[in-house]
C-alpha cells in the first residue's frame, strides 16, 4: 500500500517529505497528550523532546519556506488514546498539502487517492464518491442539538445535562462539553461501513494556521497571508506568559500567533480532514487531506 501512495503523490508531481519524529516543541493543541523523553549529554545543555502527534508542524514550516505540494507517511505517538480498533497510542498517518488547491480539490484528490488503492473485490462501500455531513448536521441527527443556538458553554451543558451526561463540578470548556456529547451520542451511531467526509469542523477548534487579510482603504483584498502560531515547549509553558493548562492554552491560542512568512500563499487552503473507518480498511490510518 504504502508503495502505492508513493506512485500515487509521485504521478501528481508531490514532494515526499520525512521530517523528524523527535520535536523539542508542542503543537499548541489542548485536545492532545504527547510522549515525553529528555536529551542528555555530559557536553550539550539538555532539552525535553516529544514524539509527534502529527508531521503538521514540520510540514508546514516547509510548505512556508516553498517547497510546494507535499506528502509524508510518518509514524505518530498519542497520549491517554483508548485502545482498540478505532484508536491507538501509535499509528501511522498520511498527511498532504496542496499548494494551489481548495476544499473542494482537496476531497477530489482523496476520493482518486483512495480509488487507486482499491481492487475490484473491495466493498462497494469503499468505493467513492463518499458520503458528506457538516459536524452540526451529525449533532442535530444524533444528539438533536442545534449548534447555532448553543455557542456559549452554559447553554451547551444544559443541553448535555438533559441528555443524561454528568458534568465535572468544576468549570469546563465549551470543546470539552462538545466532546462528550460528540463521543457518547453522534460518533456510535455513525455508519461503520464506509468513510466519511467532515465538514463545516468547529471553528474553536485549533488549527496550526491562520488566514489574515489585508485590504487598501476601500476595502478591497489586496494580500492574504497564512501564519503559523507561536510553538511551545513545556518547559516555556513555566513562564507567566505561556499557558500552562489546558483552558489557558485554549485562550492563548486566540491571541499567540506569529507570523513566520516571508511572502503571501494566497492560495493555501483550510485542512480538512477524512477518517475512513478503521475497521473497514483493517489500517489504524488518519490520512489529513490539505
Amino acid at each position: 500500500m504504502n508503495r502505492a501512495i508513493r506512485t500515487f503523490f509521485e504521478d501528481r508531481s508531490y514532494t515526499e517529505v520525512d521530517t523528524p519524529i523527535l520535536s523539542p516543541t508542542l503543537i499548541p493543541e489542548a485536545t492532545i497528550e504527547n510522549f515525553s523523553t529528555r536529551f542528555e549529554n555530559p557536553f550539550l545543555p539538555s532539552k525535553d523532546l516529544y514524539l509527534v502527534p502529527s508531521p503538521e508542524i514540520f510540514m508546514k514550516q516547509l510548505i512556508a519556506e516553498g517547497i510546494g505540494s507535499i506528502y509524508q507517511i510518518s509514524h505518530c505517538f498519542r497520549n491517554s488514546e483508548q485502545l482498540g480498533n478505532i484508536h491507538n497510542i501509535e499509528f501511522s498517518m498520511l498527511e498532504y498539502y496542496t499548494i494551489g488547491a481548495d476544499e473542494q480539490d482537496s476531497i477530489t484528490l482523496t476520493e482518486d487517492l483512495v480509488a487507486s488503492l482499491l481492487s475490484e473485490d473491495s466493498p462497494q462501500d469503499l468505493k467513492p464518491p463518499f458520503r458528506r455531513m457538516s459536524v452540526e448536521e451529525a449533532m442535530l441527527t444524533y444528539a438533536g442539538i442545534d449548534l447555532k443556538q448553543h455557542q456559549r458553554q452554559s447553554s451547551l451543558a444544559k443541553e448535555a445535562q438533559r441528555l443524561g451526561l454528568s458534568l465535572p463540578p468544576g468549570p469546563e470548556s465549551w470543546e470539552d462539553t462538545f466532546n462528550r456529547i460528540f463521543l457518547t451520542f453522534v460518533e456510535p451511531n455513525l455508519p461503520k461501513t464506509a468513510p466519511w467526509y467532515w465538514s463545516s469542523i468547529q471553528g474553536r477548534s485549533p488549527a496550526l494556521q491562520r488566514l489574515t487579510v489585508f485590504t487598501d482603504g476601500g476595502g478591497n483584498c489586496t494580500s492574504e497571508v497564512w501564519r503559523l502560531p507561536t510553538v511551545m515547549t513545556r518547559r516555556e509553558a513555566k513562564t507567566p506568559s505561556l499557558p500552562t493548562t489546558r483552558a489557558s492554552m485554549q485562550n492563548w491560542w486566540k491571541t499567540g500567533w506569529t507570523a513566520v512568512l516571508s511572502s503571501p500563499i494566497p492560495t493555501l487552503p483550510l485542512p480538512i480532514s477524512l477518517h475512513p473507518c478503521p475497521s473497514a480498511l483493517e489500517l489504524p490510518w488518519a490520512l489529513i487531506a490539505c
